[in-house]
């Protein structure tokens, strides 16, 4: 992904993938710094201080090789879907192992000492890490955290909830998508449909001390060990008040989350309720940390999976494998919803895990879902298997 080139009497990084990896990988210019990983991991990477990392020919000392844990292909394959501003991560649920981290729109590294001006001016803002980096209203992707908040202190997915088209709490709506009513029904179904105003109700009654604190403990406002800057999501600050709490549930609000930690969320359903802490080298350690109960992720897994089989996330589904997912269709300003999706597969026995936003993409259970299926597809090899 990155190596040092004798060029013209002097030693120069060359990129050979170009923007695919851009901004895992950084880059290291004599002129403008590092970044990536070429920052982060420079101690290991370059020479022992005072060899001089740009001429090593003349010192012959070298530093040490890292593998990370990206796959070429996975990096392809997102690089071919997105072809607007978002995102897309894919992860091992049961070691953490990032095999995708893609930001579009990126940079080329290998032009960084001739383009960096212009990649700086840049209104898109190519250098943004949107994957680890960028922070985005959720939407309905949110409704995990809530379910499982919901589940862990008492609740069942057979509980059941008057799901009107308005739901009143102090003096503001909650409203479901295009408007509808589907009478009363069981949070299960809820779920798979994405019913905003059962989820209002659900946060109402789970409380926001409770759903608060799960938030928190999926990593929502928690620093974790990453190879990388990495920005943490952010609650609203007033989520005392009802109807913010309510809107919060839904996934609204004030609420902002990146496309890792939304992957980190599922990962931690995925690998039975315990989160994995994520890494791009392969030779870091596999650590874990419990945020839910397995009886609890097994319901969310099963709640997910009923989504892409019979609710808003169909165009994920995958011939002869059973796919988990959520969709998330996120209100903002300044033009249509952002478009989320986020899951893993197989269900049974998750392998992978990824997630998917497409800035101001629409629907959530179109677009993202869409490459997340092509994602999956990738990882688990032709036919999904």
């Amino acid at each position: 992904l990155a190596r040092s080139v004798a060029s013209d009497g002097t030693w120069r990084r060359r990129y050979p993938f170009g923007s695919i990896f851009a901004h895992a990988i950084g880059y290291a210019s004599p002129r403008y710094g590092k970044a990536g990983l070429e920052r982060a991991l420079d101690s290991v990477l370059s020479p022992p201080p005072g060899a001089g990392f740009w001429s090593l020919e003349s010192t012959g000392s070298r530093g040490t090789d890292v593998r990370t844990t990206l796959d070429s292909r996975l990096q392809e394959t997102a690089a071919r879907l997105l072809t607007r501003p978002g995102a897309v991560v894919a992860i091992e649920p049961a070691t953490g192992k990032i095999r995708c981290l893609y930001s579009y729109p990126g940079f080329d590294p290998e032009k960084i000492d001739s383009s960096f001006p212009s990649y700086a001016a840049d209104a898109r803002k190519p250098f943004i890490d949107r994957a680890a980096a960028g922070l985005y209203t959720p939407g309905s992707s949110f409704k995990i955290i809530t379910l499982a908040a919901y589940l862990e202190h008492g609740g069942s997915l057979v509980d059941r909830f008057p799901a009107p088209a308005v739901f009143r709490v102090g003096g503001f709506r909650v409203t479901n998508y295009g408007g509808e009513s589907y009478g009363t029904i069981t949070v299960r179904e809820a779920f798979a449909r994405s019913v905003n105003t059962v989820f209002a109700q659900m946060g109402l009654k789970t409380g926001e001390v409770t759903l608060v604190a799960t938030a928190r403990a999926f990593g929502i406002e928690r620093d974790l060990p990453f190879e990388l800057p990495f920005k943490t999501g952010r609650l609203p600050a007033a989520t005392a008040d009802p109807a913010t709490l309510a809107w919060t549930a839904v996934g609204q609000a004030d609420l902002l989350i990146s496309p890792l930690e939304m992957a980190l969320v599922a990962a931690t359903i995925a690998n039975g309720g315990a989160m994995p802490l994520p890494t791009l080298r392969e030779d870091r350690p596999v650590q874990t940390r419990r945020v839910v109960s397995e009886a609890t992720a097994q319901a969310v897994s099963q709640a997910m999976v009923d989504v892409v089989r019979t609710g808003t996330g169909k165009r994920a589904a995958l011939p002869g494998i059973t796919v988990a997912g959520k969709t998330g269709t996120a209100e903002v300003p300044g033009g249509d919803p952002h478009s989320w999706f986020v899951g893993f597969a197989p269900a049974d026995n998750p392998r992978i895990v990824v997630c998917v936003i497409v800035e101001h993409g629409g629907l959530g259970g179109q677009k993202a879902a869409r490459i997340f299926r092509e994602m999956v597809r990738q990882a688990l090899g032709e036919g999904g298997q």
